[in-house]
């Protein structure tokens, strides 16, 4: 696991080395055990490497060979078995890595390479001798890359920081990424939080023509539910156990210790349970809990760790004690991100390292792939409740909002246009259209409702299914632009490698055909992953509803540990000279907050999150 970033000048070259070593020195904390650079007028990379296969002087980056010079990110599971396939084909290998296996597959078979890989990556190549830079990202999008593209030149990395740096950056906000943050409390889909950069999309390739002066992006893979219509909910969880004990010994490659996170949950208990019980490596696993009533799930994890005979680790998260590291982590963001769990993902990968771990292996995915959200189907199912007409459903007063919860948030959902408004606002669980409205100065006509639209239709039109399309939102943008870029940039900001087996090629195409039906065999979801986790643990250990990983309520901590921050962060004045948001309507929100039993408390972190991290960075 490493960092990379690089530029290419399309016109007279005005970078220079010491630009390029600026762009390096932002992100160490991805690869504390080496670095390298590359450097001629005009193009640039650099590299920070976290050795993980092939510890040696041999697997340094930026790796050259016979023409060819590559910059990687990740971790190619099935690596060995295409180093043989190589070896017949005539190639060469100096080193043990992954990376040299990784370069002569680009030279062997070119893009075609993508769809041989079984991991998690993003990498750069570049051809001298043809004048292109290739860069490419893993099929779901686990590690990421970002880009900066104008007339000038063209410039990529890990993570935006390192983009920053480059002395011709234009640093504009993007109101369309600002719309989506409000709306989902992360930025979606390609666009970034900065005009003109964006994400390279899980399962794409982007080619830099140097000499044209040209850009182009291709996808080589993109994930369908396309569900068998004659499945066995017997015979596929069979063929999942087989599929996941192979995968997960996959995953384990590694010549530094691995850990794996659990949370008592199914997803990290089957998890768990095959690499102990089936597969016999020796575990050490970590659990985190928070000191509030209710949201500490340690107990349940160090059942499932004593049963299993781990070595377990247990940590608490107290909100006061550790205040300055939540600032700390918003800050470390190169977007803004209202996830609580950029927190909780730090503070086990901050003990995993202490502990000499490299490695850890979550559960993350299991929930996406195999319908382990109960709201699906009540995302899916709100358009019954859109058959009354619009005229009818706006007469309800708006004074029935402060009474509760669920008053709250239906009144609101009823006045939307339509079902995939409301959906697109259950799925957001932040602001909802009409706040987002009245709220930016600069208004953008629901600019991120289109593009979950587009995301659902996508889905929704390969076989006419609602839940599918739903499924298909949860997986192409909640899990790659909120979960996976919380698992790498918390993790990776203290030097740990977090990987997600669930993600892995054999798992995808099982749960890519498995129908709904048996997703939720009987009404029970995740009803395959838990007649797997049935083979490995008794049923006083099997968790049997869901529960989301938030180890501390955000009403209590602004409420308490994070007032001062509240008062200061949210306050007329901030509003006024930032000129973004019209104060008088996040008052009315907060007055509901301080006002009633309504928890608004999703809307009021994810401004104040927003405003922390502005105040860096605008």
């Amino acid at each position: 696991m490493c960092g990379i970033a690089g530029f290419v000048e399309f016109s007279s070259p005005q970078a220079n080395c010491d630009d390029l070593i600026a762009m390096q020195k932002t992100i160490p904390h991805r690869g504390p055990d080496d670095n390298g650079h590359y450097f001629e007028p005009g193009l640039g990379l650099c590299h920070t490497r976290l050795s993980i296969i092939d510890l040696s002087e041999r697997a340094h980056q930026p790796m050259q060979k016979d023409g060819l010079t590559i910059l990687y990110n990740g971790e190619i599971y099935n690596y060995r078995k295409l180093k043989k396939e190589l070896i017949n084909l005539g190639h060469q290998f100096k080193s043990d890595s992954d990376t040299e296996v990784l370069l002569e597959a680009y030279r062997e078979w070119g893009e075609g390479a993508l769809l041989r890989l079984n991991g998690m990556f993003a990498f750069a190549i570049y051809d001298r001798n043809k004048s292109i830079l290739f860069l490419a990202r893993d099929k779901t999008g686990v590690k990421p890359l970002v880009y900066y593209f104008d007339n000038s030149c063209f410039v990529f990395a890990s993570e935006i920081k390192a983009i920053k740096t480059y002395p011709y950056f234009q640093k504009n906000l993007s109101m369309v990424a600002l719309d989506r943050y409000l709306r989902f409390g992360y930025v979606t889909g390609k666009q970034t939080i900065w005009e003109n950069c964006f994400c390279l999309l899980p399962g794409e390739y982007l080619t830099v023509d140097i000499k044209k002066r040209s850009m182009n992006v291709q996808t080589y893979w993109a994930p369908y539910f396309s569900p068998s219509s004659c499945a066995d909910f017997r015979e596929t969880a069979k063929e999942l156990k087989t599929v996941l004990i192979d995968e997960f010994k996959q995953s384990m490659v590694s010549d530094v210790s691995v850990g794996v996170c659990i949370s008592g949950g199914v997803d990290s208990n089957v998890l768990a349970s095959i690499l102990s019980k089936e597969l016999g490596f020796s575990l050490r696993t970590y659990s985190l809990g928070g000191n509030e009533t209710g949201f500490n799930e340690n107990s349940q994890a160090e059942a499932v760790a004593n049963y299993l005979g781990t070595q377990h680790t247990s940590l608490t998260l107290d909100a006061g004690a550790n205040r300055n590291l939540l600032m700390e982590t918003i800050l470390h963001y190169d977007q803004p991100i209202s996830d609580q769990n950029i927190l909780s993902f730090r503070y086990i990968a901050r003990e995993a390292k202490k502990n000499g771990v490299t490695v850890l292996l979550s559960g993350m995915g299991g929930d996406e792939l195999f319908l382990g959200y109960p709201d699906v189907a009540l995302r899916a199912g709100i358009r019954h409740l859109f058959k009354i007409p619009r005229r009818m459903r706006n007469i309800i007063p708006k004074k029935f909002f402060r009474f509760s919860n669920k008053l709250y948030k239906g009144v609101q959902l009823f006045q939307l246009r339509d079902h995939l408004s409301a959906a697109s606002n259950l799925s957001g669980k932040c602001f909802f259209d009409d706040e987002i409205d009245r709220l930016l100065l600069n208004k953008l006509n629901n600019a991120d409702e289109s593009y979950f639209k587009s995301v659902f239709l996508d889905g929704y039109s390969r076989n006419g299914s609602m839940i599918e399309g739903v499924m298909q939102w949860d997986l192409k943008s909640y899990l790659v632009d909120n979960g996976f870029y919380i698992l790498d940039t918390s993790s990776m900001s203290e030097g740990v490698e977090m990987r997600v087996p669930y993600l892995n090629n054999r798992v995808l195409e099982l749960a890519f055909k498995a129908p709904v039906n048996i997703k939720r065999y009987k009404g029970t979801y995740k009803a395959l992953l838990r007649s797997v986790e049935s083979d490995y643990l008794p049923k006083h250990l099997s968790v049997k509803a869901k529960r989301g990983f938030y180890p501390f309520p955000k009403r209590n901590w602004l409420n308490g540990g994070l007032r001062n921050e509240v008062n200061e962060y949210l306050s007329e004045k901030r509003f006024k000279k930032q000129s973004l948001f019209d104060y008088t309507i996040m008052k009315e929100i907060m007055d509901v907050h301080a006002n009633s039993n309504v928890n608004v408390s999703d809307k009021l972190w994810n401004m104040l999150i927003f405003q922390i991290w502005a105040e860096k960075n605008l």
